[in-house]
């Protein structure tokens, strides 16, 4: 429905972001891709009878999942975000000081995960003041799966050794070109769309968290060569 998706779009855009309402909403879109789908499966029946049609059903499929999707990474941000700090009696240094609570994700040595992994390491260990350079080495070491941490097997353990460590490991897995390359490739090997809102769904998210991460890495985006990629799925 063109009128939810231009409600949505705007409550996206809005600095009066209201969380109920957007769940309210969102539950009225999914039920429209549910709708979308029935619609599409009949009309593939018909074998070409009604191809003119489909692609109009379907680019207005496309839309609606475009939207949900969008809808429900504002939703998981809006959620996530903590509380304001001054409702936070606890001191922070003791709070981060807390590391085994976190339980950060081990690093599988997998390139394209590397700066997820890296900015929850920086904050809670790296830029840790609580924590000795012989205690955030020993933590660099058990966040790293077997296979990620024989870049820096055998260096000793010491407060010197440190800072090398970290730079190894950035410099093997946090590469800039080796991480646009990476994204660019994975990209081009994402499957073709099918005509069904899941696999429209799935298609999308997974451009668009490409296009984010090498935004992020200094990417233009804009460029030609992104919207042939894009349109090809």
């Amino acid at each position: 429905d063109g009128g939810l998706c231009d409600r949505a779009e705007a409550m996206v855009d809005s600095v009066d972001f209201q969380v109920k309402e957007a769940t309210k909403l969102l539950k009225k879109l999914k039920l429209f891709g549910e709708l979308f789908d029935k619609s599409m499966a009949t009309l593939e029946e018909g074998q070409g009878e009604y191809d003119v049609l489909a692609i109009q059903v379907n680019a207005t499929r496309f839309r609606t999942v475009s939207v949900i999707a969008t809808l429900e990474t504002e939703l998981e941000f809006r959620q996530a975000t903590p509380a304001p700090a001054a409702a936070v009696s606890t001191p922070v240094t003791r709070i981060m000081a807390k590391l085994p609570k976190l339980h950060i994700k081990p690093f599988s040595g997998d390139s394209l995960k590397f700066n997820e992994f890296w900015q929850l390491f920086e904050i809670n260990v790296h830029q840790n003041q609580t924590l000795s350079a012989v205690e955030k080495f020993n933590y660099l070491i058990s966040f790293l799966s077997d296979q990620s941490k024989k870049c820096i097997e055998g260096i000793p353990i010491s407060a010197e050794n440190y800072d090398s460590a970290v730079q190894i490991v950035k410099e093997k897995y946090g590469n800039l070109e080796l991480l646009i390359n990476n994204h660019y490739n994975e990209l081009t090997r994402l499957p073709r769309a099918r005509y069904f809102a899941s696999s429209l769904r799935v298609t999308y998210e997974e451009v668009m968290k490409h296009l984010r991460c090498l935004e992020n890495l200094g990417e233009d985006t804009e460029q030609r060569v992104f919207r042939t990629i894009i349109t090809s799925k």
